[in-house]
């Protein structure tokens, strides 16, 4: 949904944009696998341009080995990813929820230049976060005469991360491992104006999460399989050079829509069945205003707009995520999910500059209840569920 999610949040993706949304479940959500990867273009085409049968003649050869040559290989992983959600726990008239994840996942590049100076650099960073989030949500605005409910999150989490920097060049090699661990919070709230209205406000990392980092000189053949299971590993031994780093707070706003009636002409709609859901956030509001370019030119880099259309368990999805665009369909029950999402991202600075597409697919495996939001589910409802509704 080109990352428009702030104002849903209603699966374990609310851990990642906004921890109010949790309150929306009916039911409580055990991952016990999920298995997310994604290639871009590149490592994709990369090897076929290279031993292509149809090129004919030596120039073209030559053409699809440099580029092969200069492309720049993106990989990510994601797994183990192990979460739990509550349903939602009745608090008097409101409501508390919960939720727990041990979540891991590697990302790497490659990059071969054979122009000039012939070299080989990659990196690589293993990252490892527990989380915790709490959410409660208030029924009634009675008291302050405005209409719908409020949810109000929290995130806990700790983060760590195993990075390796490799370049060969004219037979020599340089390496640089680097450690590190930090501390964060979010915080969130969701305000829900009614059953097909959410509007979201989000603030990741509010105190400057800082991240320690300490340079490593001993192996580090073991140290992603440990990093990903969360296993410390600190030591005295091999470390040197302390740095550290901080994550900047980001302000994240969004606004969902579920309509029950979608009208495409006067007086004429369409009955959505509750199937259909529009999102749009803006992110990272800080920085919307900076010396280098434009306001409208920060501002469409902030943008993600997104719509998705369930018919269970079938989902489509389209959207803009940065200037680029986005779509994904896949199968989506209560104990598995398999979806598939291709998506550009820019690598440059400014809008446009230097996008990379990638290719993702996730295959997950859960027990309970996988209904968040009320789109898209078929239900059957008795006549004391209709009063409660």
């Amino acid at each position: 949904m080109g990352g428009a999610f702030n104002a849903i949040s209603d699966d374990e993706n609310a851990f990642f944009y906004n921890p109010a949304g949790i309150t929306q479940r009916e039911g409580y959500l055990f991952q016990i696998m999920s298995i997310d990867a994604a290639l871009n273009n590149d490592t994709i085409s990369a090897p076929s341009d290279l031993i292509s049968k149809d090129v004919p003649d030596k120039d073209k050869i030559i053409d699809n080995f440099k580029r092969v040559a200069s492309s720049k290989l993106d990989v990510f992983a994601s797994a183990p990813n192990i979460l739990f959600i509550t349903s939602p726990i009745s608090v008097e008239e409101n409501y508390l929820s919960f939720g727990l994840g041990v979540l891991g996942c590697v990302d790497g590049n490659a990059e071969i230049k054979l122009i000039s100076i012939p070299s080989l650099s990659y990196n690589a960073k293993a990252t490892d976060i527990q989380i915790l989030s709490v959410a409660f949500k208030i029924s009634s605005l009675d008291a302050i005469k405005m209409p719908g409910s409020l949810s109000l999150g929290m995130n806990l989490k700790r983060i760590g991360t195993i990075a390796i920097e490799k370049t060969y060049c004219e037979e020599k090699s340089k390496s640089n491992v680097l450690q590190g661990n930090s501390f964060g919070i979010d915080i969130g709230t969701i305000y829900h104006l009614n059953p097909s209205w959410n509007f979201g406000l989000s603030v990741t990392d509010i105190y400057n999460t800082g991240m320690n980092y300490k340079e490593l000189d001993k192996p580090y053949e073991k140290l992603f399989a440990k990093t990903l299971v969360g296993i410390p590993h600190n030591s005295s031994r091999g470390l040197k050079n302390c740095r550290k780093e901080k994550i900047n707070p980001e302000v994240n706003i969004g606004a969902s829509w579920c309509p029950k009636e979608f009208y495409y002409w006067p007086y004429k709609y369409w009955d959505t069945d509750d199937r259909l859901a529009l999102a749009l956030d803006l992110t990272d509001l800080t920085n919307l205003v900076n010396h280098d370019e434009s306001f409208f030119g920060t501002f469409f880099k902030n943008l993600h707009m997104g719509v998705e259309y369930k018919y269970n368990p079938f989902v489509i999805r389209a959207g803009y995520n940065s200037g680029y665009p986005t779509i994904g369909f896949g199968l989506v029950s209560n104990s598995v999910q398999l979806e598939y999402a291709f998506y550009g991202e820019k690598q440059g600075v400014r809008l446009s500059s230097d996008p990379t597409y990638f290719h993702r697919a996730k295959f997950s495996v859960k027990l309970g209840n996988n209904i968040g939001k009320r789109y898209g589910k078929s239900r059957c409802y008795t006549n004391k569920s209709l009063e409660l509704l």
